[in-house]
């Protein structure tokens, strides 16, 4: 779905409408946002190395794409410029995946409050 609205109904800063190429390379950016914050949010407690580690990893993606588009051809370092004409996407992405680990946080931590409530009533 995501795909699908990058493809026909977001226009960037000029009036257009995406492209195949570009709505992969966001997609792709959006995704190691997601697994970066999802081991984050899975890590032992919110230690500030690891937060760190954690930007440090998504702003080396961005990074090592620009190394790749200046290697390789000015077509993909176009691209990587365009792709933060998307960052309003990116941000709600985010945005959608910290509620989403805070639900998931909070199941949890009820279903483990329900279960040692369960075990005090039963002694």
């Amino acid at each position: 779905m995501v795909f699908e609205v990058l493809e026909e109904e977001v226009l960037d800063a000029a009036g257009h409408t995406g492209y195949l190429q570009l709505s992969g390379s966001v997609l792709f950016g959006v995704i190691v946002i997601v697994i970066n914050l999802k081991i984050l949010a899975m890590s032992t407690g919110v230690k500030p190395l690891n937060t760190i580690l954690v930007v440090l990893s998504i702003i080396l993606y961005w990074v090592s794409e620009g190394i790749y588009g200046k290697l390789t051809s000015p077509k993909d370092l176009e691209i990587l410029r365009e792709q933060w004409t998307y960052s309003h996407i990116i941000f709600v992405q985010i945005i959608l995946v910290f509620f989403l680990i805070f639900i998931d946080f909070g199941y949890s931590k009820y279903i483990e409050f329900k279960e040692r409530y369960q075990r005090r009533t039963k002694m």
